[in-house]
């Protein structure tokens, strides 16, 4: 994920925040000509606690010499009832969704 950018504007409903950024993949030895990839964007709340998470799917297809594909995303995500005066207690992430495997992978690395 790389060129995060993002923009923040008061609307009638709440806080209405403009992402946009780059998914970018890159050929291993695994990686087929075409995978789905899988990520998140997340809303926390001042007391840390997830209030919204939409994982999204997109699918990354390598030309025969390539060796990064990827796109480029923009959403919009709405914080319904905030005012301006409360987002900044608001957090986002965006990251890739790990399936299972993957996270008891990474979590036996660090142990």
């Amino acid at each position: 994920l790389l060129n995060l950018a993002s923009d923040c504007r008061e609307v009638d409903e709440g806080i209405d925040v403009d992402l946009s950024f780059d998914v970018l993949a890159e050929r291993g030895a695994a990686v087929s000509d075409a995978e789905e990839l899988e990520y998140f964007v997340a809303t926390v709340g001042p007391d840390d606690q997830i209030l919204a998470k939409e994982v999204l799917r997109g699918d990354v297809t390598f030309a025969e010499d390539e060796q990064r594909a990827g796109w480029h995303e923009d959403l919009t995500l709405r914080l319904p009832s905030v005012t301006a005066g409360e987002a900044a207690g608001y957090r986002l992430y965006v990251g890739f969704q790990l399936d299972d495997a993957e996270l008891e992978r990474r979590r036996e690395t660090l142990r």
